[in-house]
């Protein structure tokens, strides 16, 4: 059979990413390739320097607009692979590649490359109530009250109230997450 008779995918390639901290270069613009055939995608990245953790994902952008998930790689694992498609991660290089095996028509379409920093939890402040030896009603309207102050303020925080129940067990009552 002769190669000019096989029917040819092409792919194209752009980029994507979620902030300013971070940065995705996908240089291919376009790449084409047989039937059967095995192609590689090549995403570059930056992270912030506050974080570590991460997930790198692959979408495939249908002609109709549509974005399916192909794939994501955690930056604390070695290479994810799902179905045909697969990924080469190099971590210290800060670049990381899809491979997609025996092509397929249904590959002709945009491919793109995301990154999600995640963010580390730190525990800013404590508020705590002290035993009281003699318990008190408090009028019903306003109820016990507790104060959190954080050390250190910052524009956006999370603040999570739990509950400690005699069993020892801690309950969330209050999740607060705009001030």
């Amino acid at each position: 059979m002769h190669l000019s008779s096989l029917p040819w995918v092409f792919l194209a390639f752009t980029f994507s990413g979620f902030s300013v901290a971070q940065k995705v270069t996908q240089v291919q613009t376009a790449v084409s390739s047989q039937v059967g055939q095995t192609v590689t995608l090549n995403c570059r990245y930056e992270v912030s320097w506050t974080t570590d953790y991460y997930y790198i994902f692959w979408y495939k952008q249908l002609p109709s607009g549509e974005m399916n998930f192909l794939i994501r790689q955690y930056s604390e694992q070695v290479n994810a692979r799902t179905g045909r498609y697969s990924v080469n991660f190099q971590k210290a290089d800060k670049s990381i590649s899809l491979i997609i095996s025996g092509l397929q028509l249904e590959d002709s379409a945009k491919y793109f490359c995301a990154l999600q920093e995640l963010t580390v939890l730190e525990v800013m402040g404590k508020a705590e109530q002290k035993p009281q030896s003699l318990i008190r009603e408090s009028p019903t309207a306003l109820g016990p009250q507790l104060k959190c102050t954080p050390a250190h303020p910052r524009r956006e925080m999370v603040v999570l109230w739990l509950l400690h129940l005699w069993s020892g067990s801690e309950d969330l009552i209050l999740n607060k997450s705009s001030f």
